[in-house]
């Protein structure tokens, strides 16, 4: 919060910063207020991880809403007689009298077959969900929408299968290592034995970090 506004997070935003260290959470949530109040999504599109959030301009009067590149973190949001109304979770919205809900069939059959909703629709036709890379934004003129990133165009193209996994094996790598606090050198890992804590736990070792392993199962399982 500062004097041009406040910025509200849920979830674990990992934005690097200019020695490609990961920014405290304090820091990441100032930077990504500063460029939603620039009318840019710059950190949007650097940040990592899973979250999402709320930003109020003063100056402008604007409220952003954003969720993460994968949409891990979901945002209901509703507009109803010049209110907006939103929330991490649609139970929420769904308790709330003043919100008028009207049946969505498609929305209610994607949940029955899938378990979840498939774009941004929910199980009511006026309530709706911000889908991966989105950013939604709300002033005294209109509610406007904007994808500030999308996995279809940030595909590799015109590279071989070698070039590939080496532009992801760098990825991966300097994933792990903005998840390291600085100058960290031991940590702990629940390691079941699968594909991604094997692979997470290499990479560790990789960089040099010790790594104590943990698992648990009773006597017929695998782990």
């Amino acid at each position: 919060q500062d004097d041009s506004g406040i910025t509200c997070l849920a979830g674990n935003p990992v934005l690097p910063d200019a020695h490609g260290q990961s920014l405290n959470r304090q820091l990441a949530a100032a930077r990504i207020q500063q460029d939603l109040f620039q009318e840019h999504a710059s950190a949007l599109i650097e940040c990592r991880g899973t979250y999402c959030g709320v930003a109020y301009s003063r100056n402008k009067e604007q409220l952003h809403l954003f969720v993460d590149k994968l949409g891990c973190r979901p945002i209901y949001y509703t507009l109803q007689k010049g209110k907006l109304y939103f929330s991490t979770a649609l139970r929420v919205l769904e308790e709330l009298d003043c919100i008028e809900r009207a049946l969505d069939v498609y929305g209610a059959v994607e949940k029955a077959i899938f378990s979840f909703c498939l774009a941004d629709h929910t199980g009511y036709k006026n309530i709706f969900s911000l889908v991966a890379g989105t950013h939604l934004v709300l002033d005294s003129h209109a509610l406007k929408q904007t994808k500030y990133w999308s996995l279809q165009e940030t595909a590799l193209s015109g590279k071989n299968n070698s070039e590939i996994l080496k532009a992801f094996d760098c990825e991966f790598s300097q994933a792990i290592k903005l998840r390291l606090q600085p100058e960290e050198t031991k940590v702990n890992a629940l390691f079941s034995g699968g594909l991604d804590s094997r692979c997470v736990v290499t990479k560790l070792w990789d960089q040099g970090i010790a790594v104590d392993t943990y698992t648990f199962g009773d006597s017929f399982s695998y782990d």
